[in-house]
């Protein structure tokens, strides 16, 4: 039997209490040492098992997972970003939150549709109300066709992400869901969203200034269609790499 051990973050290294690290600490001893074959969803993660524990592995990252279905009407009144992804207490979405408060102020504020759950919804609902920032609305989760349907028309897809070692660590899926409905993606060059995405990013630092500021670029522009680099993001190509690394090991 060969056992794998699968990494796509070190929660010990972002949970917010220091109880819930030690317990993550403790099972990522015991499964790091336990591996026969550890697989890394970052290359981050790749140099920090080498450097640190002077055990390799095997990259592994996200890859695409939408299927391919057939997109509906535009369910936007006008051209409106996307931002999708579970609201946490170090998701960054407060980059997004400021720099409509600055577009705000300026008078150019278009609509944003924020898609998804998660523990800090209700307090970034308030703190927009609190702020008067009408052109933000919240979707919460939707059903896979729907939620793809958002995406596809959005004027642009936002991903603000700093440059923490939490966020080099983590591979965020939302980047392949991102390509996948082939509109600008403006994001940070941060870990693996950087890896995934290449030169077709729209980079910009992670603070509300630059991110109002590109949003404001961007809908000066009409509308516009990417064709992302997929064919190398595909699960089957993974478990091609997985499978080769396991015959490896059974020899």
């Amino acid at each position: 039997m060969i056992k794998v051990s699968d990494w796509d973050e070190l929660l010990s290294q972002r949970r917010p209490t220091l109880p819930h690290r030690i317990v993550h600490y403790i099972c990522e001893v015991i499964a790091r040492q336990q591996a026969d074959l550890i697989t890394v969803s970052s290359r981050h993660l790749q140099q920090y098992f080498q450097e640190k524990f002077n055990r390799s592995s095997l990259y592994l990252p996200y890859a695409t997972y939408l299927e391919n279905i057939d997109i509906g009407p535009n369910p936007f009144e006008r051209p409106t970003a996307v931002y999708m992804g579970n609201l946490h207490h170090d998701g960054d979405h407060d980059i997004l939150i400021d720099a409509w408060t600055i577009l705000q102020s300026q008078g150019d504020a278009p609509d944003l549709c924020i898609i998804g759950g998660g523990p800090c919804l209700e307090s970034v609902k308030s703190d927009v109300e609190q702020r008067g920032l009408t052109q933000i609305k919240f979707l919460g989760y939707l059903p896979v066709q729907e939620n793809q349907n958002y995406l596809h028309h959005a004027h642009g897809l936002l991903f603000p992400i700093r440059d923490t070692i939490g966020n080099q660590m983590r591979c965020p899926s939302k980047t392949f869901a991102y390509m996948q409905a082939g509109r600008p993606i403006v994001t940070c060059r941060v870990g693996e969203v950087a890896e995934a995405l290449g030169d077709q990013g729209i980079y910009v630092e992670p603070t509300p200034e630059t991110f109002a500021q590109k949003v404001l670029e961007l809908f000066q522009q009409p509308p516009q269609t990417v064709v992302y680099d997929l064919e190398r993001h595909t699960w089957e190509a993974r478990a091609k790499d997985l499978l080769q690394a396991i015959q490896v090991i059974h020899r």
